[in-house]
């Protein structure tokens, strides 16, 4: 499982890597929105409010205990790759630098 407790980022590259891995992904829903742009919330991994530790507590477990929910967030969450894939990101920075 993957858990950032962000108060404030934008799109993680390590929030991206670990759902491209199938990670379960519960990421804080920061004010700036980074993590709202990819994550649909259980559905390819699970947004929690900024401060929220009860609800981190319940996604962790609820990540743990049930594996058919951890399955399908982990199934959908490497779909990612086909969204950014490393050829079209690539290509990207090359035309900004």
């Amino acid at each position: 499982m993957y858990v950032s407790s962000s108060n404030y980022e934008g799109i993680s590259n390590s929030m991206l890597e670990a759902m491209g891995m199938g990670f379960p992904t519960i990421v804080t829903d920061c004010p700036v929105g980074g993590a709202r742009m990819v994550i649909r919330d259980g559905v390819n991994g699970v947004l929690i409010p900024v401060g929220d530790t009860v609800a981190f507590y319940r996604a962790m477990k609820k990540v743990i205990e049930d594996k058919s929910f951890a399955k399908k967030i982990s199934n959908e969450a490497t779909k990612v790759n086909d969204i950014y894939p490393i050829a079209k990101i690539s290509k990207r920075w090359i035309e900004v630098f």
